[in-house]
């Protein structure tokens, strides 16, 4: 009921209209804050910058420039002359040509995609069916020849029939469905508990089924904030995070050019508000001892802020004795304007960029001549700040428990390889750089199924992934015979969540298409909290279990001896009605109790048969 608009230039004229009217070959023209209505192709723009978030997954504002060369092989995600329908616009103005709209998109795909996945049934559904057919095959090759002999021996046809019948009441387990509803109902309140709500019932138990977990990065594995973890001084130091205390002296200076050359302010609460690097950066100050209070009100004298044409900002500040200038944007950019920078320092900044973290330079002035903040020279390089989305603290923790469990971890994502690669490690991942698989490596093996298979057997992160490709890394993994849990939180996840054995998506910053399409929510989007819904799975397998034996045992003992009594030609032990009497009573509120039982199982030792085999397989091949 809520209309959505658009201005677009028809006719040498600028007017807004729903977007349900837009077509083909329309001009759109956008700024900050609008949704994108279509696939555009950009005819110009001025520091454009999109959320393509929902697509792959990427935390930092993606900056768009009509003119760049693209292979027309580049993924949706790296086309920075398109904007695609369903992001939004984060900074600045833009306008094109519309080229696709409503299922012709690439948002339309994923749509498409969702529609022609069928979903695949949650492992416990699967063994009850296999189980019910084993049951019922052989409870009439059981009772078939019991009746013929009881023919033979010349009892009346009405009793054997009643007999029959009742040996048949008392193989088949019919209070199984109602014994099995408790247990995956009590399961479903017990991971409710732990942050885990459940939207499939079966799927209480399929989570601990589950052999690979393949999680979205973004949100689930990280913060999805940017935030600075290591800093690279122009004297060649580096410093992680960790380092930062025992060596606060040191970074004191930066630490105040950090907060100085900065357009983030902060909020009422004293959080800390604007662009993410800004935002990370007044962070790094904080927690390194700077007042931000009292730096922010430092008067400053003349600027420039920063623009993604010209990739640095300035700020000119008075310190009583003079002047002093601070810069800070892309290394290429602002190392020009500085003194000369050791080489082997260079090549470390370097190497860190390779890592996958995103560089920012900072210089100042020393005071010992004017500069111009327009156009600076002669500056006094600081150092390198390496930001990059951090890990969840709780994360690496529960990635260990799922590798003594037997449970594999995939990472998948839409960001750089690089990137993927330092987050994998930091997870507490071993990955190698060949188990780092690309989208563009499997878009080259799309027609040999073979050699793509193998590659996505193999690797353990993947990288810029698109999401009919994370469709098919789902399904290759589950041809392979694994058990496959997803989680996502954007609408491109969607198709793989719907494929996958097990659905997982986010609760807090999962759109309505993924939580539409997964078995289970996260409520709080923590990974740790999959490894929790996990135990109460594999809890639950086991009341499962048990359940199934008491029943089957007893409804074989019941047949074993009527068998009995006929082999050694004796009148039969019970009637019909307390054939019928035994199995209510022994098949009744001691398996609802079973259902309702609590525990923490977590072990390879919890599972059966091929699960059993392939959770201590994987975990001894880790």
């Amino acid at each position: 009921m809520i209309g959505h608009t658009a201005p677009v230039r028809r006719g040498g004229s600028v007017s807004v209209i729903d977007t349900r009217d837009i077509v083909v070959g329309d001009v759109v023209e956008l700024e900050s804050g609008m949704a994108v209505p279509a696939d555009i192709r950009l005819s110009s723009s001025a520091a454009l910058r999109v959320d393509q978030s929902t697509f792959t997954g990427e935390s930092v504002a993606v900056l768009k420039d009509e003119a760049a060369p693209l292979n027309e092989r580049t993924p949706p995600g790296d086309r920075t002359t398109m904007l695609l329908a369903g992001t939004m616009i984060d900074e600045g103005r833009g306008a094109g040509v519309v080229v696709a709209t409503g299922a012709d998109t690439a948002l339309g795909a994923i749509d498409a995609s969702l529609r022609d996945t069928e979903a695949t049934p949650p492992p416990l559904v699967v063994r009850l069916n296999r189980l019910a057919r084993q049951i019922s095959i052989a409870s009439i090759a059981l009772i078939v020849p019991f009746a013929i002999v009881l023919l033979v021996q010349g009892r009346p046809g009405d009793q054997i029939l009643i007999l029959a019948v009742a040996l048949a009441v008392a193989a088949i387990p019919e209070g199984l469905s109602i014994a099995v509803t408790v247990a995956l109902a009590a399961g479903t309140r017990r991971m409710a508990a732990r942050k885990v709500i459940v939207r499939s019932l079966p799927a209480v138990e399929g989570l601990g089924a589950c052999t690979i977990i393949a999680s979205d990065k973004t949100g689930t594995l990280t913060r999805n904030v940017l935030s600075v973890e290591r800093i690279l001084l122009a004297d060649g130091r580096a410093f992680d995070r960790a380092e930062w205390t025992e060596n606060a002296d040191a970074l004191v200076a930066i630490a105040r050019a950090a907060a100085l050359c900065n357009e983030a302010s902060l909020g009422a609460d004293g959080i800390p508000v604007g662009d993410t690097v800004d935002v990370a950066l007044l962070g790094f100050a904080r927690d390194n001892g700077a007042d931000l209070a009292a730096i922010q009100s430092i008067g400053r004298i003349a600027g420039l802020p920063y623009e993604p044409a010209r990739k640095f900002s300035t700020v000119a500040v008075n310190e009583g004795q003079g002047v002093r200038v601070f810069a800070k944007g892309a290394p290429e950019v602002v190392r020009p304007m500085c003194r000369p920078v050791d080489a082997t320092t260079i090549a470390k900044a370097n190497a860190m960029a390779a890592e996958g973290y995103r560089i920012i330079a900072v210089a100042t002035s020393d005071g010992s001549a004017t500069v111009d903040p327009v156009s600076p020279t002669g500056l006094v390089f600081l150092g390198w700040f390496g930001l990059i989305d951090p890990v969840r603290p709780e994360v690496p923790a529960a990635i260990a428990r799922c590798a003594e469990a037997g449970i594999g971890v995939r990472m998948v994502t839409g960001d750089h390889p690089g990137t993927a690669l330092t987050i994998a490690r930091g997870l507490g991942l071993e990955v190698r750089e060949d188990q780092v698989v690309t989208g563009t490596q499997m878009g080259t093996l799309a027609d040999e199924p073979a050699k793509l298979s193998a590659l996505v057997l193999q690797g353990r992160v993947f990288a810029r992934i698109e999401p009919v490709q994370k469709l098919e890394i789902v399904q290759i993994l589950a041809a392979s015979g694994e058990l496959v849990a997803v989680t996502g939180d954007g609408v491109n996840d969607a198709p793989a969540l719907q494929a996958a054995h097990i659905g997982v998506a986010m609760g807090i910053a999962g759109t309505d298409v993924a939580r539409g399409a997964a078995d289970l929510v996260l409520a709080d989007d923590n990974f740790a909290s999959i490894v929790a819904g996990v135990e109460e799975g594999r809890v639950t397998y086991a009341n499962v279990r048990r359940i199934v034996i008491i029943l089957l045992a007893t409804g074989m003992a019941e047949i074993g001896m009527f068998l009995g009594a006929v082999a050694f030609g004796l009148p039969m032990p019970l009637t019909a009605v307390q054939l019928l009497w035994l199995n209510l009573v022994t098949n009744g509120a001691q398996d609802v109790c079973w259902g309702l039982a609590a525990g923490r199982v977590m072990s390879c030792a919890s599972l059966r048969g091929d699960r059993a085999n392939r959770c201590l397989i994987a975990a001894r091949s880790r």
